[in-house]
């Protein structure tokens, strides 16, 4: 009899509810037979999108797919680009109005130009609650107390979902919101016996600061924290692993995705993939050829199982790579590189002198390895913008005193010394504190940007 994972378990499950066949519950899948899987729900993804998307009826008009080449049959069907998304939202939809239960709309970062409106029903809001369910199991308990630190205003907001998978194996879920008040709520963990936190990278870090270096901050019993909805820097998963004393997963995502994109089991690095709702791509960004595992490219995603908008071979603007071999967890589900960063967009934004962009993983890297500082935001120029101005805005911990904030200042003056993508020289950049430990930008924003990004806004229908 073989033990599976909770990620394998998770998968024969998607398996059977697909009418796939799937092994008994003890017994080992095979890639082969996953393979096979995935082959028959990208050719049902294709003629759904095919037959109900106005803009895969005209995309696919004239593409044979092979079900039985699969998966190399893929580099048959046309890349669905951002650009495409965003111009004609409504063109992708492949069901009715009525069957949607929830539209999120994510605003254009940068630009003033229309933001992309992703679909879901009420099915595919339930197959996002079943990964988060058994993605989770690795991470926390049956009876133990997990806090939530992302939207969960509106019914079906990501917080919600989470909220709801947690509570199916009889986990406490308290869905918070974004983190507003670093020390209240450290204080909140300790007296509610919270044993793991979920919430964006920076807003986990800025807790690990308060509890490793705020005089008298409380110190939470954790055992897991999972890092979501943005890169992860390894010096903020490092500071957050000494700071909250507990095991950093990572996770990758995107509203595109489903939210849920692929998670760590713990046992290796690595996230392993949400192989029963999508099939993952690696491309050269230049030629749109997939390279072997262990290379570098775009990450492109096909979804298998989505009702209302399907995406076939989306180009999500990300760099990673796919591990080769196996994790000791023994998952047949393969894993994504943890070090997923965002692609160059344009060299023009953001550039050094010498062309090349901002490096905004190795700005956080060398920033959140500081001691004492909790939270940054950096404004770099727009496009074409004159001069090429650089602001870095900190909050360092709480109650650390003025000489330590100076002290934090003068450390990260010092360690954009190592930045070669800066546009100016590191001298001119302004370095400010904000005079608090609470995050320096409102909700979930990105750390690093041209101008400030509008927040993720959810409807439901």
């Amino acid at each position: 009899m073989v033990t599976r994972s909770w990620l394998d378990r998770w998968l024969a499950e998607a398996l059977v509810q697909n009418n796939a066949s799937a092994p008994p519950p003890d017994s080992a899948i095979s890639r082969l037979a996953l393979l096979q899987y995935q082959g028959r729900q990208c050719r049902r993804t294709v003629d759904n999108a095919r037959k109900n998307s106005p803009f895969y009826r005209t995309a696919l008009r004239h593409v044979r797919f092979a079900e039985h080449e699969f998966p190399q049959s893929l580099t048959a069907l046309p890349l669905t680009s951002a650009h495409d998304l965003r111009e004609h939202p409504h063109a992708f939809l492949a069901a009715s109005q009525d069957e949607v239960a929830r539209v999120v709309s994510i605003p254009s970062s940068g630009t003033s130009g229309p933001g992309k409106r992703i679909f879901f029903t009420p099915n595919d809001l339930e197959r996002i609650r079943h990964f988060f369910r058994r993605g989770m199991r690795n991470l926390v308990q049956p009876g133990e107390t997990a806090l939530v630190l992302l939207p969960g205003e509106r019914p079906d907001s990501v917080g919600r979902l989470l909220g709801d998978a947690l509570s199916s194996f009889d986990v406490r879920a308290l869905v918070c919101g974004p983190l507003e008040s670093p020390l209240g709520t450290l204080h909140r963990m300790t007296r509610e016996n919270v044993r793991c936190v979920v919430g964006s990278p920076a807003h986990v870090h800025i807790l690990a600061a308060h509890a490793r270096y705020g005089e008298d901050s409380p110190k939470p019993r954790l055992r897991s924290a999972l890092l979501c909805w943005d890169a992860v820097p390894p010096a903020l998963a490092h500071a957050v692993e000494q700071g909250l004393h507990c095991r950093a997963f990572h996770h990758w995502g995107m509203v595109e995705t489903g939210l849920g994109g692929a998670v760590e089991c713990g046992r290796a690095p690595g996230m392993h993939l949400r192989e029963a709702d999508l099939y993952v791509e690696i491309l050269c960004p230049g030629t749109g050829r997939l390279v072997p595992d262990g290379e570098w490219g775009e990450i492109v995603v096909t979804t298998l199982t989505r009702r209302a908008m399907p995406l076939i071979r989306y180009r999500t603007g990300d760099r990673g790579r796919i591990l080769p071999g196996t994790c000791p967890c023994g998952s047949i589900l393969r894993r994504l590189d943890p070090a997923v960063r965002r692609l160059p967009q344009d060299t023009t934004h953001n550039s050094n002198q010498n062309g090349s962009p901002l490096d905004a993983a190795a700005l956080g890297d060398i920033l959140y390895a500081v001691p004492g500082l909790a939270d940054f935001a950096v404004q770099a120029p727009s496009p074409h913008q004159q001069p090429a101005n650089v602001t870095i805005q900190v909050s360092t911990v709480a109650h650390a005193g003025s000489s330590a904030e100076d002290a934090v200042l003068q450390q990260v003056r010092q360690a954009i010394q190592q930045l070669s993508s800066l546009p100016c020289d590191p001298a001119d950049v302004c370095i400010t504190a904000t005079g608090h430990g609470a995050p320096v930008l409102p909700g979930l924003q990105k750390r690093v940007l041209n101008m400030p990004t509008p927040p993720l806004q959810e409807t439901s229908s």
